[in-house]
């Protein structure tokens, strides 16, 4: 009888604790666990990072972002200007969950949720941007020859999650294998987690034509595109094209360009190299000697030039005629090439 005495005050004392623990009446607020801690997104997608708090009663719940310690929500309220933040609550799963619209690689990092106790209760949660790579093989334009063979490669790299699928367009309308004979498209993955993951579709057009070109889009599914112009070429060449020379223009361009560097080089006066075994100094000195020698043959031309121009400008080629304008013109030639002879009166 003691015994079974015993037993029922055991389980009378087991169902009280019971009761009290399912009604909360010796605990506040707590994180439940597991949950969450690091959230990974891609750049310009929507992060929501989720905080659960059980038993919260007359407390409130703050976002604030570790970084610059900025106070983002508090409850329901958004308190940052940004408009891309604001804050979501379940009440079935006691969850408040942070949302961060077009997110950008700044805001990576570490946000923490925090608990209005004393102290404070804090879970933090970390934030990862990916900034996938969606790029076409060659850039943002293409030539090929007309008749040849062109391929436009898409790969799609540097990302948590690669596309269900990558669309092609040209122009505005999407590119269809089976609406084009001389086209093929393939795709293949490569596994693996983050940069190691990528996917690559090629586009096969055989036999160019002009009507070919244009603006080629490679669309992954949950990512940007990128576009390509295709330049189909008749008889230029695919590299003078490129560096903006077309055919022969540019040898018709550069030849009156040389002839005139050649005329300036046979029309300048030679320039007087220095001596070898003169020091600087030297040199100097000497083209200061030179210089004082021209000015002084230039003042002994015009003195002696002075007196046969009014010579011939009393007597005047008026009264020798053409002989006199010959003789005039002889003068002053002699004079300017240091022949100088006395004139005749």
């Amino acid at each position: 009888m003691a015994v079974f005495l015993t037993l029922a005050f055991i389980v009378g004392c087991v169902c009280v604790l019971v009761c009290e623990c399912s009604m909360g009446l010796y605990q506040g607020p707590y994180f439940p666990r597991p949950q969450p801690r690091n959230v990974t997104v891609h750049q310009s997608s929507q992060a929501r990072l989720p905080c659960t708090v059980k038993q919260l009663g007359n407390k409130s719940v703050t976002w604030v972002r570790k970084r610059d310690a900025d106070i983002l929500t508090v409850g329901l309220y958004t308190f940052i200007s940004d408009e891309r933040f604001s804050v979501l609550f379940s009440p079935q799963t006691a969850t408040w969950t942070l949302v961060i619209k077009f997110v950008q690689e700044r805001d990576a990092g570490t946000y923490e949720c925090q608990v209005s106790t004393e102290p404070k209760m804090a879970l933090h949660v970390n934030l990862n941007v990916i900034v996938p790579v969606v790029q076409i093989v060659g850039g943002e334009e293409k030539f090929v020859r007309r008749g040849s063979t062109a391929k436009l490669e898409c790969q799609v790299s540097s990302t948590n999650q690669l596309p269900d699928f990558i669309f092609w367009y040209h122009g505005d309308r999407r590119v269809l294998q089976a609406e084009h004979p001389r086209l093929s498209i393939r795709e293949w993955r490569r596994g693996g987690e983050g940069s190691e993951m990528s996917m690559t579709s090629m586009v096969t057009i055989s036999r160019v034509r002009p009507d070919d070109a244009g603006n080629y889009t490679c669309s992954p599914s949950n990512l940007h595109s990128f576009t390509t112009s295709l330049h189909v070429l008749k008889d230029e060449h695919p590299a003078a094209v490129q560096s903006g020379c077309g055919g022969g223009g540019g040898i018709a361009t550069i030849l009156p360009v040389l002839l005139v560097v050649l005329c300036l080089a046979l029309s300048s006066p030679a320039v007087e190299t220095p001596s070898q075994g003169k020091t600087p100094r030297e040199e100097l000195h000497q083209k200061k000697q030179n210089l004082r020698l021209l000015q002084q043959q230039s003042q002994k031309k015009k003195k002696k030039e002075k007196p046969l121009q009014q010579s011939w400008t009393k007597k005047g080629p008026r009264h020798h005629g053409e002989f006199g304008q010959h003789m005039l013109a002889s003068r002053r030639c002699q004079v300017f090439g240091s022949t100088y002879q006395e004139s005749i009166a």
